[in-house]
């Protein structure tokens, strides 16, 4: 139909409504085909635009380039990603070459390859598990407030990468109290106050913690494996999922980085408070374990969202519908920010 008409159309494929806005603006009142090439467009949407000549450095084929004069190469406007350019045509008009280029169009192809982020029909199973992740961390977080609004934090004196179980005898659990009684908190709050039973009910706090958030590494990483080796993940998604992967393991370790610092004098991280202080962990090595949480819990809610939410282009058919909803958009964010 595009061949046949006499003015050129305003085309998109996979893209964003921002680009699409500014296709339409780059091309508005000129007689050239705009194209909006964006991070969703399939692989058949490339070869034909390649085919044809209409992207840098590709050939127009002496076939199929009959119609009207805007489909030649040069008279055809083509907007990817973040670039935009005037087809063969334009590329090879003296513009300078750029280093890395291939090299990068190469990666782009790969983390954008078909399109979308998982294969088409998973997306409801892969969106609820990344929703029953989102969960897990939050309650991860609600727990760890608590465990350190009760003062429960400080109550293990060892860590294992892998867990351990509860004290299992009298003569365990008395050893354990003996190890806590070694630390500040004990000597500046507790010291002749604290019985054995109260001791168990903020080291349980603690254990829970530590083992909820085991449990929420293996909820996360078990399915990511089972997508990824079955290739149900597009590499965009599953590269941003492994990097969610690692920041998470990575808060085991920062989780017991943290409370270690609650080991020492309180002086030695706060100096400037004085002496005499209540034993706490480092304010600073608090405030990093709680923003890598934080970091994991918008990484997977983010993400279930844009898998479980409809598809922008089922609800935004037209460049008009595009251009209200990137207004919606925008008028949302500065709400957004009041709110949160």
């Amino acid at each position: 139909k595009a061949a046949q008409s006499a003015q050129p159309p305003l085309l998109f494929s996979g893209a964003a409504p921002a680009l699409s806005q500014r296709a339409g603006r780059a091309c508005r009142g000129k007689p050239m085909l705009c194209l909006a090439v964006g991070r969703g467009a399939s692989n058949g949407v490339r070869a034909t635009l390649a085919r044809r000549g209409w992207l840098p450095g590709a050939a127009p084929h002496a076939k199929g380039l009959a119609g009207p004069s805007w489909l030649r190469p040069k008279s055809v406007a083509v907007v990817v990603g973040q670039e935009a350019c005037g087809g063969a045509g334009a590329a090879a008009a003296g513009a300078p070459a750029r280093p890395f280029a291939g090299l990068r169009s190469r990666v782009v192809a790969l983390l954008n390859a078909e399109g979308g982020l998982v294969k088409p029909g998973y997306e409801r199973l892969v969106g609820t598990w990344l929703a029953g992740a989102s969960g897990m961390l939050f309650s991860m977080i609600a727990i760890g407030g608590y465990t350190r609004l009760s003062g429960s934090g400080l109550s293990m004196t060892d860590w294992r990468i892998q867990g351990r179980r509860l004290p299992f005898s009298q003569e365990a659990w008395e050893r354990e109290f003996e190890e806590y009684k070694r630390y500040p908190e004990y000597q500046r709050l507790h010291a002749g106050s604290m019985e054995l039973d109260e001791f168990k009910r903020i080291y349980f706090v603690e254990w829970f913690h530590r083992m909820w958030g085991r449990g929420a590494g293996l909820y996360f990483a078990v399915p990511l494996t089972y997508f990824a080796v079955r290739g149900i993940l597009r590499p965009a998604l599953a590269v941003r999922l492994t990097g969610l992967l690692g920041l998470g393991v990575s808060q085991a370790f920062v989780g017991w980085w943290m409370v270690r610092s609650g080991f020492d004098p309180p002086e030695k991280h706060t100096p400037t408070l004085g002496a005499n202080q209540r034993p706490r962990v480092s304010p600073y090595r608090l405030a990093s374990h709680w923003t890598a949480a934080l970091t994991l819990y918008c990484g997977c809610v983010w993400h279930a969202l844009s898998l479980l939410r409809p598809s922008p282009e089922t609800m935004h058919k037209t460049a008009t519908a595009v251009a209200a909803a990137a207004r919606c958009r925008r008028l949302a964010l500065p709400v957004a920010g009041i709110l949160g």
